[in-house]
Order: C-alpha cells, then structure tokens, then sequence
C-alpha cells in the first residue's frame, strides 16, 4: 500500500497543521517557543536571598536559649548585616544573570529586595518583634477563616459534583477537591483536638501530685521544702532556711539521721513548684513551703497587651473555633512576654494584669495551695508554710498607674509633676517635694512612684511612721508585683488555716531586726530574697516552730534543746566561706540589672548592682574580708 493509500503526506508535501497560512505576518512563520526564564535568574536569586534573610531573622526575634548569649552580637547591628549582604550580593546576581526579562521576572526581583530592606528598617528601629507579632495575629485570623470558608463554600459544590458524576471512574478527582478534602480532615482533626487541649489548659486545678510516695528508712527523718528563689536560698545557696532547719534539727535529734528533701529552684512559681514534689524519694514527715512572688511571671498569655488592632473587633466569631483559641493563646504568650521582658517602659504605666485577670491567677493560686493541703493529709504530712514578704524602701515599684487608660493631658501633667518634684529633692528641699507628691496623690490616689518617693520624702525628715504607711501603699499599688502583695499574702494564711497548718508571716519575723521597723535593705538585699541574717531568722523561726509542733513531736519526739543557736555556728556549719559570698553578690548585681527591664527609670538599680558587682570583684581578690566596706559578716 502507497504512502497516499495509507492516508501519510508525500515526501516533500506540504502538512497544513505544520505551515503557517496564506496571509500570515512573516513573524508567526517562526517556529513558536516558550519564553525563555534564564533571563530572570537574578530576580530567583534575589528571592532565595530574601528567603534566606527572613529565616536567620527568626532567631533575632525570638532566640531560642541556647542561642540567647548570642543575640546581644547581633541584634543591635542585625539591620547592618541584611543590608551589607544585599549591597554586596546584588551586583553579582546581576552579573551572573542580567536583568530580569519578564514582567514576573522585575516583580519577584523587587519584592525580594523590599522584603530585605524592610527587615533592616524594621531591625533598625528595633521593631522586628512588634511587626512579627502583628503578621502572626493577622495571619491567624486570615488562615481560620479562609480555611473554613473554603471547606463550607466547598461542600455544596462536592455535593453536587457527586450527584452529577454518571460514573466514578469517568474522572478522576480534581487537585482542588483533593485539597478540600484534605482541608476538611484538618478541620475534622484540628478543632476537636484543639478543644481538649484548651480544656486542659484552662483547668485551674491540673497539678500532677504523687499518688503515693514510700516510707522513709527506719530511723531517717524527712523534711521537704519547696517553693521559688528564697527557699532556695538565693543568692547564696549554701545557706539559707533549708540549711538553718537542718542544722537545728541535727542537734535537736543526734540519734536520728535528718534528711533534708530539698526540690525548690530559682524561678519557680506555686504550680511548678508543686510539680517537682514528685521528685521526693520518700514520704516526708514535715513539708515546709515558701512561696508567691513569681506568680505573675507564669502564664503570660493572660497578660498580653491589647494591640487595639481593626481585624481584632471580629474575634468574638472566631472565638467560636477551638483551634483558632489555642493558637491565639501562643501568640498572646509571645506578646506579653515582649511587652514583660522588652517593652518600653513609662512614668504613667499600665498594669500587668486586668482586675479580672488578677482575680483569676488568685483564685487559681488559692486552688493550688488547698490541692497541696490536702495531698499532705492524704498522705500524712506535717505542713509548715511561710507567708512570704519582700522589702518595703529601697526598691520602687516597677509600674504606676492612673487606672483605666491615661489621657496624653494626664501624662503631661504627672510628668511635669515628677520633674519639678525632682528637682526639689536634689536640691535637699525634702518638705517641699513631699508636699508636691502629697499634692498629686490627692488628685492621682494610688499612684505608686508618687507614693513611694513621698514616703523617702518622709524618712529624710525623721518621719518613719507616716513614711511606712506610704512604703506600704507603693508595694500594693504595683501594677506589676514581683513582691507579694496583700491579697495574696492573705491566700495564703486563710489556706492553711483552714487546713490547720501553722504559718509564719516572715514580716513578722524580719521586721523586728530592722533600725526602723520598715523591711529594707537592713535585711534584704533586693526585691525579695532576704540577707543572710535574715535567711537565720527566718531558719531559726521555723526551728522553733517545728520543735514546739505537738503533731510533730508524737510523730518524731520530743526534741533535745540545740546546742548551738548563734549566726556565727551556723554560719561555720554551712561552710560559707569569702569565695561564695562574693559570688553571691555578683549573682544579685546579675539580679538587678535584669530588674531594669521592668521600670521605666533604673538609677538605683543601676547603683546596686554596680555596688555588688565592686563588692564581689574585692572580696573575691582578697582586696577586702567579710564585715568590711559594707559587705556582711560571716561570724
């Protein structure tokens, strides 16, 4: 059969679908080709260094911990380093491949380069956190409702295509049906499992204690203590409550070996600080307990800073989702531990936490504290709390508010106020600056730099009494407590004695061996953690708590009286020795400057730690010995 015959094209024939048309411009007689994309190598190089900038930007906004001693290098110059990468890698971009050619070529090279140039100038202005925060809560609203739009707007459309379709293996599923499919899973997964974890997260009540915990060796006696910093001992930790109880109880029962159950830790909040009961070996006879000043350092999301932004005024629909709760509540978390650790500071603040939210944290604290009393009468064991206390002068307070939010009228006028009042106190005129402060209290009650710099006012004219009750007003008016306040201190008590546990207010105790009867530096060394004659007193108190204790002593026995009771033996029988004292006073200088973070104005801070730091530098080489230019005594 001939080529013809077959229905083929003769050799040399012309082949219609192959030649252009009478008529054509002779353009369309070339051969047609798809554009050609090496030209915009350039523009993808860009992209990839865009890309490539953007994630090592991650670690500058949030770094993780171990890269944290790392972040001071960089960040400050961080907009420095995007913008010298880009000047240098641009012309050899465009060397290797010339300019773009398209029109998506010229597009992704300009966005790439803007995406770099706004990281530099938001790293600039030190804003990378706060626009991070506002494209994650933007994001996330955007992702929930397009996800959900998607699956509903889809489901009519899946229904009828299903109705439709003559038969399943006609056609195969399209890749928008497959993503919508895959969208609905997620939905069907996400939302529910997200719903039990907020349940989770949101019981005040989710403390893990031991169920049972084994009996202690014949002859050994017991004591736990738990609890945040003091009980630790902080700054010193070889000396502290745990280690003045242990050396009382040694005396008071030769016969017997004392063991001291030590779980506090630096840092520590009440919820956490019950978490590591479960690192007790063995049921202890007496569990002793200090804590509260950290409460408002845990569960940050709770305080995160209203961003008053447009798309936040529709939350109250996406409430309604589960996941979209959850996520929220990481980026809340996110907002507020910036507005904590890094955010500007003012004179005319705002307070960390709502009334509500306070409430809320006080409730949960209350709830804690009674699930500890009774686990230990489930188990039975003895309990012995502190009602903490931190220094009344000394240490301002690190916000002041007005309540509510404070018009620009308002701020000019208290700034004006602390100036002149300010200058009255440099220049030695004391009444007259008391009496501004006074002034503006009547007009701004509650206002806790005006109370407490009225109360120093106060102290430099000999007035220690009026003085203590305006001390005393500062602290409780804190808009963000790192010392425990009233209320809480009262949790505390009302607890145990509904439990029957005997308490020891550490006011109480501290009080009677300051000059003035205010708790200042006399027997704290900063905010909260007490000196080293104060850890004694306090050690001592509950020695003598404990060896009066009835309960106690049916349980263990009548106690011997102690040998030794003085500082200086205790002192000797933990071992402190010059070395650990100045490294204590470089760990409070550590202290104090992370405390600036959280005022507005830090001089004194500044002052202190500067102090401690030349305190641990001379004791540490010898230059000076214990008791000696101001440092304290080991004896």
């Amino acid at each position: 059969m001939s080529s013809a015959q077959r229905g083929e094209p003769l050799a040399g024939s012309l082949d219609p679908t192959s030649q252009p048309l009478v008529g054509d411009p002779p353009s369309s007689q070339v051969e047609r080709r798809p554009p050609s994309r090496s030209g915009d190598l350039a523009a993808w190089l860009t992209l990839g260094l865009a890309a490539v900038a953007t994630l090592a930007t991650i670690p500058v906004i949030w770094t993780p911990i171990w890269l944290q001693t790392y972040r001071a290098v960089f960040h400050a110059e961080w907009h420095l380093y995007l913008l010298g990468a880009q000047l240098l890698a641009l012309p050899v971009f465009l060397l290797i491949g010339g300019l773009p050619r398209t029109r998506r070529g010229w597009f992704v090279f300009a966005i790439a380069n803007l995406e770099v140039a706004a990281l530099a100038g938001l790293s600039a202005g030190n804003l990378l956190e706060v626009a991070a925060i506002h494209a994650l809560v933007l994001g996330l609203r955007l992702a929930i409702l397009s996800l959900w739009l998607f699956v509903l707007i889809g489901i009519p459309v899946v229904i009828w295509r299903l109705a439709t379709r003559r038969s399943s293996l006609a056609a195969g599923v399209s890749t928008v049906g497959k993503l919508w499919f895959s969208a609905l899973v997620l939905l069907l997964v996400a939302e529910p499992s997200a719903a039990l974890l907020g349940r989770m997260l949101d019981n005040a009540n989710r403390l893990a204690l031991p169920a049972t915990l084994p009996e202690a060796p014949a002859g050994e006696v017991h004591v736990a203590f738990v609890g945040e910093s003091t009980m630790a001992g902080f700054p010193y930790l070889k000396f502290g409550i745990p280690k003045v109880v242990g050396w009382q109880l040694e005396q008071m029962y030769p016969n017997r070996k004392i063991v001291l159950d030590d779980v506090s830790a630096v840092g520590l909040n009440l919820r956490t600080a019950l978490a590591r009961l479960s690192k007790l070996p063995v049921r202890p006879q007496l569990l002793l307990l200090y804590s509260g000043h950290n409460e408002f350092f845990y569960d940050v999301e709770e305080l995160a800073t209203h961003l008053d932004t447009p798309w936040e005024r529709f939350d109250g629909l996406f409430e309604r989702s589960p996941l979209f709760r959850v996520l929220d509540r990481q980026i809340s978390r996110q907002i507020a531990v910036h507005d904590v650790d890094e955010g500007r500071r003012f004179l005319v603040d705002r307070p960390v936490a709502s009334p509500e939210s306070s409430q809320k944290r006080l409730a949960r604290f209350g709830g804690q504290l009674d699930q500890l009393a009774l686990w230990c009468e489930r188990l039975k064991i003895d309990g012995l709390w502190f009602v903490p206390a931190g220094t009344e002068a000394d240490y301002p307070p690190n916000r002041s508010t007005v309540g509510g939010v404070p018009t620009e009228r308002q701020r000019d006028e208290i700034e004006s106020i602390a100036n002149e009042a300010r200058s009255l106190r440099e220049a030695g005129r004391w009444k007259e600056a008391g009496d501004k402060y006074q002034a503006a209290l009547e007009r701004y009650s509650g206002f806790a730099e005006f109370e407490f710099q009225r109360a120093e006012c106060l102290m430099h004219e000999g007035q220690t009494t009026q003085a203590a009750r305006y001390y005393a007003q500062a602290l409780e008016s804190d808009g963000l407590p790192v010392r425990m306040t009233a209320p809480w201190r009262q949790k505390v008590a009302e607890v145990a004695r509904q439990h029957a546990i005997p308490v020891l207010e550490a006011d109480a105790i501290l009080r009677p061996h300051t000059p003035s009867g205010i708790l200042n530096r006399s027997v704290f060394l900063d905010y909260v953690h007490p000196n080293l004659r104060a850890y004694y007193d306090l050690g001592m108190a509950a020695s003598e708590r404990i060896a009066s204790d009835s309960r106690w002593r049916k349980q263990v026995g009548k106690p011997q009286p102690a040998a030794h009771i003085d500082f200086a033996s205790a002192i000797a029988w933990a071992h402190l020795t010059p070395k650990d004292l100045a490294l204590a006073y470089r760990r409070t200088a550590e202290a104090n400057r992370w405390m600036m973070r959280l005022r507005f104005e830090y001089s004194r801070l500044t002052h202190d730690s500067q102090q401690y730091d030349d305190w641990n530098r001379r004791l540490d080489s010898g230059q000076i010995v214990p008791g000696q230019s101001g440092t304290e005594a080991l004896k």
